[in-house]
């Protein structure tokens, strides 16, 4: 993903540094409104319900 998709990996300042100091092995990353909210694992379901509850 990321060789195929780095120009939107560089659009966003905290995913790149995250990938500058720990590397590829922090992938995968959940962002939201450019803040890292998980890393190394993808969100569960009631872990995306959550963040989308505190948007509101």
């Amino acid at each position: 993903m990321l060789s195929q998709q780095g120009p939107k990996f560089m659009q966003q300042p905290e995913v790149m540094k995250r990938l500058q100091s720990n590397g590829v092995e922090v992938l995968p990353l959940t962002l939201v409104d450019g803040k890292v909210v998980k890393e190394k694992e993808y969100p569960t379901f009631d872990e995306l319900i959550d963040y989308a509850k505190e948007k509101e």
